[in-house]
């Protein structure tokens, strides 16, 4: 697959336009060909991995409540090692506060055994 016009992370910390294609599990740089999809001056920071996440399984971490927090971290610590990231919208920040607070008393205080 191909992408043109993005702005891409560069080493040095800037970003640069230009084009990459990803072939399997590799992304490289490359002229772009016609089939090469426009993507409008998007940026693209290749190899970052985003672990952050609302929620999943039904919840989000809005709800606030210790059946959300525990059935997501349940499910995150199955799928994906690096622990949860709990993160929130701001349209709910106001109303989830009491739930922030929650979310940090159970995530510290609890481990989950996985069978």
């Amino acid at each position: 697959m191909e992408f043109k016009n993005l702005k891409v992370y560069q080493p040095d910390g800037s970003f640069r336009t230009g084009s990459l294609t990803i072939s399997g599990d590799r992304i490289s740089a490359a002229e772009p060909t016609a089939e090469a999809v426009d993507m409008g001056g998007l940026y693209a920071v290749p190899g970052l991995v985003d672990l952050h996440f609302h929620g999943c399984v039904g919840y989000d971490f809005c709800d606030g409540t210790h059946e959300a927090i525990s059935a997501i971290a349940r499910y995150q610590a199955q799928k994906i090692p690096a622990g949860p990231l709990p993160t929130i919208t701001g349209g709910c920040f106001s109303s989830s506060l009491p739930g922030v607070g929650k979310m940090y008393s159970f995530l510290s205080v609890n481990v989950i055994l996985l069978s």
